[in-house]
């Protein structure tokens, strides 16, 4: 057992992290790899934190990206954060992802085509 000692388990600890490093980005999350307990001569948990990243910053991302493609599409920079009805299911535009399908993102993981979006969101006005 004479490997495991703290230079070891930091090591460890940062081999973890990067590992999970485009999991966290992809999912605007902040994992680290926290307290290490060992069991014994070959078992040892590895606690993991887990937080939300800062969902202001990945939002004024988005926004900035929204307004670069968003005349692609025939819409506007204020459709950002527009809310819409579809199917009994009340939506909010969170984003554009260029050249997919239907490139309208939502908080709900469900994307729509532009015209749907605008024709959904025009029926909220009226």
């Amino acid at each position: 057992m004479s490997k495991h000692n703290k230079e070891y388990f930091d090591a460890f600890r940062k081999e973890v992290e990067s590992a999970v490093a485009n999991i966290a980005k992809r999912r605007n999350l902040k994992i680290t790899a926290g307290n290490i307990t060992l069991e014994n001569e070959r078992n040892f948990k590895l606690t993991l934190q887990i937080k939300e990243g800062d969902s202001k910053a990945a939002e004024a991302i988005e926004r900035s990206k929204w307004d670069l493609d968003c005349k692609r599409y025939g819409l506007d920079p204020e459709d950002f954060g527009k809310t819409f009805i579809y199917h009994g299911t009340t939506y909010r535009a969170t984003g554009i992802k260029p050249f997919a399908k239907c490139p309208i993102l939502t908080d709900s993981d469900i994307q729509f085509s532009p015209e749907l979006f605008l024709h959904l969101v025009r029926e909220m006005k009226s």
